[in-house]
């Protein structure tokens, strides 16, 4: 979105929480990526991550990118097919391709 000082932005998040039969009673899956473009300066600035708790309070970061942004900033990407595969998903490259529809 159009921020009005000369500068875009926006995020995907991919949530998934379910339920456990371990210690901790819930397991959550987390893709998300935050993405900002300047256009006064004519820089971008992205942060990528794929989290998961794993039995456990904290949340642990499985993959993770900053500087140049892993999905698309601009266009279609298809989050029902990351959500549904979401548990699977621990590299950034399986985001894409998922995302991608690939």
């Amino acid at each position: 979105c159009y921020t009005g000082q000369e500068c875009y932005e926006g995020c995907y998040y991919a949530v998934s929480r379910t339920f456990s039969m371990q210690e901790y009673p819930y397991e959550y899956h987390i893709i998300c990526q935050k993405f900002q473009y300047d256009i006064s300066g004519d820089m971008e600035q992205s942060r990528f991550a794929i989290r998961r708790n794993e039995g456990g309070h904290r949340l642990h970061t499985l993959d993770q990118a900053d500087g140049q942004p892993v999905l698309p900033v601009f266009g279609c990407i298809d989050m029902l097919r990351l959500l549904a595969n979401i548990q699977g998903v621990t590299k950034r490259q399986q985001a894409v391709e998922l995302a991608a529809n690939k």
